[in-house]
């Protein structure tokens, strides 16, 4: 149902896969579903160098007129469910005051089963990727952390070394200054004694 052409380190993606169908939007105060329109819907898909991944959006125009009545992008916390075999329902983004919405839509029992096996390939590439980013952020914060224990440690290293040192300073002064006061009161001791040593 698709194509992908590779050229050299270029990725262009041309998609062939189209479904005619009816677009209903769920009323949230009547709790009914109102038609959008009926025409064709097709996902299409732009190039991205995010994870390698592509940059998905479904679009649907209404038949006859053309004007768009559904054109949102794909996003990994989006809900995708099968109703029953011809109906899908999904949340998307409101054409007209682009809120977030519920919307169902109805078409062959094959083609709503294209449908959905396209749009749950696109989530599940966009989940695992996501996944992917949060691994590298929590990697990335893990090494910052580790990085400034080590700083930290390093500083605590540093301070002790300088306690050490300024410690190690102070005991030398205190043992010349114990030397200089035996020196002096041996000077004393010899001229008491050199005293003496005159009286007698």
């Amino acid at each position: 149902m698709s194509m992908y052409l590779f050229t050299g380190h270029n990725f262009h993606h041309v998609f062939l896969f189209q479904i005619n169908c009816k677009l209903f939007l769920f009323n949230k105060l009547s709790l009914t579903w109102i038609e959008k329109g009926r025409g064709s819907l097709r996902p299409n898909d732009t190039s991205s160098n995010k994870c390698g991944m592509l940059q998905s959006r479904l679009i649907m125009r209404n038949q006859g007129s053309l004007r768009l009545i559904l054109n949102t992008r794909l996003w990994g916390q989006m809900v995708l469910k099968r109703a029953n075999s011809k109906s899908l329902c999904f949340t998307a983004t409101d054409q007209e005051d682009h809120s977030v919405q519920v919307f169902l839509i109805q078409a062959r029992s094959k083609d709503a089963g294209y449908l959905y096996a396209a749009i749950h390939h696109r989530l599940v590439a966009l989940r695992s990727c996501a996944e992917q980013e949060s691994d590298a952020n929590q990697i990335d914060t893990e090494s910052e952390t580790a990085f400034q224990l080590l700083n930290y440690d390093s500083d605590e290293d540093d301070e002790k070394i300088t306690q050490v040192s300024s410690s190690g300073s102070g005991e030398k002064k205190e043992e010349e200054e114990e030397e200089e006061e035996e020196e002096k009161e041996r000077g004393e001791r010899e001229y008491k004694s050199s005293l003496r040593a005159q009286i007698y």
